[in-house]
């Protein structure tokens, strides 16, 4: 191996414990499921999501039979999922 290669091994390893350590300093990020079917109107749900809420709430009737639910107190319920 040449002392260039040698040289660029030790970059790159320096380089990945820079990166890890900046990873572990950063604050935890959480999401916010928010509740879209009750928080806007038809008329705004449609245009973001370009579905009606009935039709989501029936793709959520037939998908839920099909989906494990979340075990976790963190996870995502099956409703906020469908619909995000």
């Amino acid at each position: 191996m040449a002392l260039e290669d040698i040289v660029h091994l030790e970059v790159l390893g320096m380089l990945e414990e820079a990166e890890i350590r900046a990873v572990g300093n950063r604050p935890r990020q959480y999401y916010n499921a928010q509740n879209v079917m009750e928080e806007l109107s038809d008329h705004q749900f449609l245009k973001k999501f370009r579905l009606s809420k009935a039709l989501v709430q029936e793709l959520i009737d037939v998908l839920t039979p099909y989906m494990i639910e979340p075990n976790r107190l963190s996870s995502i319920p099956i409703k906020i999922k469908v619909k995000s």
